[in-house]
């Protein structure tokens, strides 16, 4: 295909996206349950985070976690306000869960492109339901931290599936808010959580706390089991698999019949597939020609091969035809070996290149097959979503070319993963969430209004979650992260400050309390904090890390994300409480800085995908400023190794 073709089909293409965005998207009522199985997994993890922040200031659970261990006297005996927190203990107890979910995450992320996004969502909600038994029916701390551990491998298994399960089914056009459902499902758990914990409190039953572990968790679960069972795998797993017609199957089943851009997203998917596809036959047929050339090879025939064989100046016809032979592409590298042993029996040397040719050319051929197979299914069926499905098959059968969509750089995915990952979980989002209410108790508030405050904040929470399914797919991703992230450094230095002119280090060693007013105003500003993260970086996090990455490297890319990200946790969970002892108010200074640098990494470095479909990533990095030096750099490396 000539440069002008190309560039009159990717003229065509242009046009045929243009036409496709034009049209309002129409919903299926699969797609609805998509939202439903957000929702599921959202208010689940939402709500088993909160639940712990409630009990570990309720007496009967602490005689329980106590276990005659001394946990209790460790927490009362302190004398400053700031390190009520410093119990290991309980600190372990809370951080175990993430060390088991960023285990299991490792795993789904290694086996998910083997088995699919579906069995992952089904292990996630057995093993949630089989950690709430055990925790509910926990005579002693050691129940309470298995239950915790086996919590953490569910929850690993669904903060890295049910993500990627509702961005690979959702609509471009809405991916954005289907991805806030979840995030918003997870505030209504916190907010569930918090009345919870209010509610066992205000009862005063010596087993209340046990309540927590069933009152809401199993609802939730047991919707996830059902529609996991009932709802298909995504369209973008079935084909990286190589199952054609049950992913055209799925993809009907959540994108309306008569949807032109269904069509041209179809389109899309299948390229990107058949780019996924054939690499991975690529390497396969490598892999299967060295290990033939290791089985047949003697060390001999290696070290020749090493050195190169210099054809002799006076060769017969019979040796150049034993040549030919091996650089016949229809032969097989097994059989080129054998010519090559009797072109050496009969004293012929075939040159080394002609052997490297010779095992290169069945993969050269099997791409012109299927690329020509591809143009030809494109042309026979215009925009139709049969040309896709016959480059799709090509490719699948031959180990076809690589086609545009798929390919690209990860680094730039890498980086901003890394910065999203590991910052996110160090601005002080997971210790409000579960240190909040030990945090208004230990600086003078009962118990009563502890849990209280802590309820406030999940409203606050819940709101900033629905502004972020508003705003997501309307402002953006880049924006929406870079602007609330400076308001979030604000309010975060304004927590600093009240708590730093209010209680001092002196002052809190000495046991003095916050006023009710310093109190008051915290209250108000941390109510503030968390409508702004949890209308930007709270939600705007899962969507954009499902975002970031090709369909060849996305489950990885997102899996290791989220074990990255709840390594981060793991560590703020272990230190949380040591740090707020050792730095007091400088804590939240700390998070004022992280929030700032997340802003303005927000706003130079991360690319906008705003309505773009999942097949489109590689181009989106391709404009971006920076990355599009990466992307010219990879595809230049391409276009040497293919000459």
């Amino acid at each position: 295909m000539t440069a002008g073709e190309q560039q009159q089909q990717q003229q065509q293409q242009q046009q045929v996206a243009a036409a496709a965005a034009e049209q309002p998207e129409r919903l299926t009522l699969f797609t609805y349950l998509v939202g439903v199985i957000a929702c599921a997994g959202g208010i689940s993890f939402g709500y088993e985070g909160p639940i712990v922040s409630g009990l570990i200031i309720n007496p009967a659970f602490l005689q329980v976690f106590d276990d005659h261990s001394g946990s209790i006297h460790e927490l009362a005996v302190q004398s400053s306000s700031y390190c009520k927190l410093n119990s290991p203990a309980l600190q372990m107890y809370i951080s175990c869960s993430f060390i088991t979910a960023a285990l299991a995450t490792a795993a789904a992320a290694t086996w998910a492109d083997r088995y699919g996004r579906k069995k992952f969502i089904l292990a996630a909600a057995a093993l949630i339901l089989a950690a709430n038994v055990l925790q509910m029916a926990a005579s002693g701390r050691a129940m309470l931290f298995a239950g915790r551990l086996i919590m953490g491998g569910g929850q690993g298994f669904a903060t890295f599936t049910v993500p990627l399960y509702v961005a690979e089914m959702s609509p471009p056009q809405i991916r954005g808010r289907m991805g806030t459902i979840y995030s918003i499902a997870t505030t209504i758990g916190q907010l569930l959580a918090f009345a919870v914990n209010q509610a066992v409190y205000a009862s005063g039953l010596a087993a209340g706390w046990r309540i927590s572990f069933a009152a809401v968790a199993w609802c939730p679960l047991v919707i996830l089991l059902l529609l996991g069972i009932v709802l298909p795998d995504t369209p973008s797993s079935l084909l990286q698999r190589g199952r054609l017609d049950k992913a055209r199957h799925s993809f009907k089943m959540v994108r309306h019949s008569s949807s032109l851009r269904r069509e041209h997203e179809w389109q899309g998917m299948c390229s990107e597939a058949s780019s996924v596809i054939a690499g991975k036959q690529q390497q396969q047929q490598q892999q299967q020609q060295q290990q033939q050339l290791e089985r047949l090879g003697s060390r001999r025939q290696r070290s020749l091969l090493l050195q190169g064989l210099r054809k002799r100046p006076d060769a017969t016809e019979a040796e150049c035809d034993a040549e030919a032979a091996v650089l016949d592409p229809s032969v097989t590298a097994e059989q080129g070996l054998q010519g090559l042993d009797a072109a050496q029996a009969a004293g012929t040397t075939v040159s080394s290149s002609a052997v490297k040719k010779q095992l290169d050319l069945p993969a050269a051929a099997a791409a012109a097959a299927a690329a020509a197979a591809a143009d030809k299914g494109a042309a026979g069926s215009g925009s139709s979503a049969a040309g896709s499905d016959t480059a799709a098959a090509a490719a699948a059968a031959a180990g076809g070319k690589p086609l545009q969509g798929g390919t690209g750089s990860v680094w730039p995915a890498l980086v901003i993963m890394l910065h999203l990952t590991l910052l996110r979980s160090f601005n002080g989002f997971v210790n409000i969430m579960y240190f909040t209410a030990l945090l208004f108790s230990a600086t003078g508030n009962s118990t009563r209004n502890s849990l209280l405050a802590q309820t406030l904040m999940g409203v606050a929470t819940l709101l900033g979650g629905c502004a972020a399914m508003m705003g997501i797919d309307k402002v953006g991703r880049q924006p929406l992260l870079a602007w609330m992230g400076l308001a979030m450094a604000c309010l975060m230095a304004a927590a600093a400050a009240i708590l730093g002119s209010g209680l001092p280090p002196a002052a809190a060693a000495a046991g003095t309390i916050l006023s009710p007013a310093s109190t008051a105003l915290l209250m108000v500003v941390l109510c503030l904090w968390q409508m702004a993260f949890w209308s930007s970086w709270g939600p705007c996090f899962y969507v954009v890390l499902s975002e970031l990455y090709p369909l060849q490297s996305r489950a990885r890319g997102v899996g290791w994300g989220m074990v990255t990200f709840n390594l981060g946790v793991v560590v703020v969970l272990s230190l949380g409480g040591s740090m707020l002892c050792a730095m007091s108010y400088r804590l939240l200074v700390f998070f004022a800085g992280v929030n700032l640098y997340l802003a303005l990494f927000a706003a130079a470095v991360l690319p906008e995908t705003k309505a773009r479909g999942l097949h489109e990533v590689a181009e989106v990095y391709r404009h971006h400023w920076l990355w599009k030096h990466a992307y010219s750099s990879n595809k230049q490396q391409q276009q040497q190794q293919q000459q």
